[in-house]
C-alpha cells in the first residue's frame, strides 16, 4: 500500500513540475496569418531549392531570400527573442555586438 502511495505522489509532483515547462511566447509560434491554412506547404520553403538543383552550374551568386513574407513559419521565431546574450552571438558569428544590435532590430522592425 505504500508503494501506491509513493506512485500517487510521483505522479502529482511530475504533474505539477510539467505545468511550469513550457514556451513563454507560446501565442506567436503558433501564428497563423488570416486566410492561411497550415498544411505542408506552410512549414515548407521551396525557395532555396531552385537556388541548389535549377540553376546552371557556374551562375553569378544569387541571394535567395527566406523571410516571413516567403516562409510564414518563421513568424514568433527571431534570434533577438532566443535568450543569449549578445557578447556569445557576436563570437559566434565572428561578428560584434554592434552588428548584433543591428540583426536584431532588423528582425523586429518586420
Amino acid at each position: 500500500m505504500a508503494a501506491n502511495a509513493w506512485v500517487a505522489l510521483a505522479i502529482v509532483l511530475a504533474t505539477l513540475l510539467g505545468t511550469h515547462a513550457g514556451d513563454p511566447d507560446i501565442t506567436s509560434d503558433f501564428v497563423v496569418p488570416d486566410g492561411v491554412t497550415p498544411d505542408a506547404n506552410f512549414f515548407t520553403f521551396k525557395g532555396l531549392k531552385q537556388a541548389l538543383w535549377g540553376a546552371p552550374m557556374d551562375p553569378p551568386v544569387k541571394v535567395t531570400k527566406a523571410s516571413q513574407v516567403e516562409f510564414p513559419a518563421l513568424m514568433g521565431l527571431c534570434l533577438g527573442g532566443s535568450g543569449i546574450d549578445k557578447d556569445a552571438l557576436a563570437k559566434s558569428f565572428k561578428t560584434d555586438a554592434q552588428t548584433i544590435d543591428k540583426l536584431v532590430s532588423a528582425n523586429t522592425m518586420g
